[in-house]
């Protein structure tokens, strides 16, 4: 007989995902950054919101600014993501923290959304996605959404490398 205890405490209702996960089993490409030193002192990164480089290569902030190149989605990590006194959970200044750079990803989205529609992430510090292109987004898309919603609400986006490049000079 083995000492290990056994959860009996299961609910009906679990989640099915948080924001930041990866959605399935599909090859994902996750490089890991520190969180840059510009951040303003108590903020935290969250898992599921778009980043972009900071002035050092390997440092990363939230995108701010519509010319901001999207590198990747904050991957959730149950094993590193850490809940503050004050409720938040993320990545604080010099954490190390997974970015997804390339696979499907869940989101939260701002509005309505359809299956094979371009995602271009806010830039108002929510670490949403909107299907639409304009003010308030980044300029070039971060990937394409795989699931539809019909408002506000989670969708998993496939973040794909090159959408959000810089355009050739």
């Amino acid at each position: 007989m083995s000492d290990t205890p056994i959860n009996l405490q299961y609910g009906y209702d679990t989640n099915t995902h948080v924001q930041g996960q990866i959605a399935d089993s599909r090859y994902t490409d996750i490089v890991t950054r520190t969180v840059s030193t510009n951040l303003a002192a108590g903020s935290v990164i969250q898992p599921g919101y778009p980043v972009t480089r900071d002035a050092d290569d390997d440092m990363v902030k939230v995108v701010t600014a519509a010319t901001d190149v999207v590198t990747g989605i904050v991957r959730w990590s149950d094993a590193q993501v850490e809940t503050y006194a004050d409720g938040t959970r993320g990545y604080r200044v010099r954490d190390a923290l997974p970015v997804v750079y390339r696979g499907p990803v869940w989101v939260t989205v701002s509005a309505a959304v359809t299956q094979g529609q371009l995602a271009y992430a806010l830039i108002n510090g929510s670490g949403n996605f909107a299907a639409t292109p304009g003010a308030g987004t980044t300029s070039r898309p971060v990937g394409i959404f795989e699931t539809s919603t019909t408002g506000a609400g989670d969708a998993i986006l496939y973040v794909t490398p090159g959408l959000s490049a810089p355009a050739a000079a």
